[in-house]
């Protein structure tokens, strides 16, 4: 090209352009992403407070049966002369109580929040003091 002379300030000039928008391209692209991340926020939100609600409700449901239940087998209990079927409600009651308890935690561990209403979890490693316990 003929009488055309590449100066310093064509290459500032030239860099400067490339810069700007480059930076216009980020921008763009952060706006994106934080917007995806919002609505993303709001449906985890939403998500929440629909699990919080279902399992108060379950708790419920599950809480209240296991009452009536644990009550009569205590009155029968009372009512009774038969060691047999004393033995059996006894196991009963016992595990109607289990049960509530593990309603009841359930219940709890959806409602652990930090002050902040953030959960700060961390994955848990298995580790040799972690044994399983025995369910039966």
């Amino acid at each position: 090209m003929k009488g055309f002379t590449l100066n310093k300030s064509h290459l500032w000039m030239t860099a400067v352009y490339l810069l700007i928008a480059s930076l216009y391209i980020v921008n763009k692209r952060v706006t994106a992403n934080e917007q995806r991340l919002s609505a993303e926020v709001a449906a985890l939100e939403k998500q929440s407070k629909w699990k919080e609600g279902l399992l108060r409700k379950l708790s419920h449901e599950l809480k209240t049966p296991l009452t009536t239940i644990s009550n009569v087998s205590q009155l029968a209990q009372l009512h009774t002369e038969q060691d047999y079927v004393r033995d059996k409600l006894d196991t009963a009651i016992s595990e109607i109580e289990s049960m509530k308890r593990a309603v009841a935690q359930i219940f709890e561990l959806s409602q652990v929040d930090d002050a902040d209403g953030q959960r700060d979890c961390e994955p848990l490693e298995p580790d040799d003091s972690m044994q399983e316990e025995d369910l039966s």
